[in-house]
């Protein structure tokens, strides 16, 4: 049968009195060093793991919202994180983020534009460079000139790569006939590319739409969009207005 015998180790980076008069005399090597342990680093917490099975880990989490457009959007998916520093970290940044982009979208919005005399070389001229301006002479007396005019603010809203600016026709042109009202200038680089005089009969009288007046713009370049789409929209809101003005007539024709 065979026997175990156990051997006990103490530290080999120890020493005795022994073993210091042995290498003082050269019959042993010199004392090892003992290695230094390396420094304590508490452990980082890995939160980017996904935990648990409700939760969405931080990689599934940043997937989802950077799909994230509103502040509504990122409300509703606050409950599905697990991390909130990670979840408040990065609400914050995307909330700043979407104010950012909502304070861009209002400067980029247009509006139709008054504008004076001394105004009319800078804000329609050059202006014009590498884009269109739609310039409306009119005058407050002339009827048809306030419904054009709010067709094109509806128009500017929607078109805001084209810029739309009115001006006191006499301003513009001094003793501009009041019969021509309202004219359209079209600018396109720096120069005059239509004038439309008489421009609410031309375009369908009192009864037009913007989309009608869009419709008749493009004619002439791509003020109102430049897509086959566009157009397509155009053509679109253009039957659901004759459609409604339709229904309307006939209501009235019943009553």
């Amino acid at each position: 049968m065979s026997e175990y015998h156990t051997i006990y180790k103490g530290d080999p980076y120890e020493t005795t009195e022994w073993d210091e008069i042995q290498r003082k005399h050269g019959n042993l090597p010199p004392k090892e060093s003992k290695p230094k342990p390396p420094d304590w680093e508490p452990e980082e917490e890995d939160w980017r793991k996904q935990k648990g099975q409700g939760g969405l880990g931080t990689e599934r989490a940043q997937e989802h919202l950077d799909d994230i457009d509103t502040f509504d959007e990122l409300e509703e998916l606050e409950d599905e994180f697990e991390d909130d520093r990670f979840l408040e970290e990065y609400r914050r940044k995307r909330m700043l983020e979407l104010e950012q982009a909502a304070t861009e979208k209002i400067k980029t919005k247009q509006e139709l534009q008054h504008i004076h005399g001394q105004d009319f070389v800078k804000e329609v001229n050059e202006a014009s460079e590498d884009r269109w301006v739609v310039c409306h002479l009119y005058k407050d007396s002339v009827s048809d000139c306030a419904i054009l005019n709010q067709c094109l603010r509806s128009l500017a809203e929607q078109y805001p790569e084209t810029k739309w600016v009115k001006i006191i026709s006499t301003e513009c042109i001094p003793g501009y006939n009041d019969d021509f009202l309202p004219t359209l200038l079209l600018y396109h680089e720096k120069k005059c590319q239509k004038t439309i005089i008489h421009a609410l009969k031309t375009m369908g009288g009192q009864s037009v739409s913007p989309a009608r007046i869009a419709l008749f713009l493009n004619q002439f370049g791509s003020i109102c969009g430049d897509s086959s789409s566009a157009r397509r929209g155009l053509v679109t809101d253009l039957l659901d207005d004759t459609l409604t003005k339709l229904h309307l007539a006939d209501e009235e024709s019943d009553e």
